[in-house]
């Protein structure tokens, strides 16, 4: 398998294509297996383990943020404003 399949591989297991949601266990399982995200500038969002928990991951050039939220509402918070 090359390096790009393995990528889309993993990239699969974390978000699911129908609601942009995957798993903080799969992102956690990789990290622990030295398998980090693509330093690509994007942020994943994942749901919250528990409803009393939530947060951000940082990586080199990627975040991970775990939210009992709706993907497009987070993402429309990120996006770039004017101060």
């Amino acid at each position: 398998m090359s390096s790009a399949q393995e990528v889309s591989r993993r990239q699969d297991r974390r978000i699911r294509q129908d609601d942009g949601y995957g798993s903080l266990a799969v992102v956690l399982d990789e990290v622990a297996a030295g398998q980090f995200p693509t330093a690509d500038g994007r942020v994943t969002i994942v749901p919250a383990p528990s409803q009393r928990d939530a947060g951000v991951l940082g990586f080199t050039a990627h975040a991970v943020i775990f939210i009992d939220a709706d993907p497009g509402w987070v993402t429309s918070r990120l996006a770039l404003r004017p101060t």
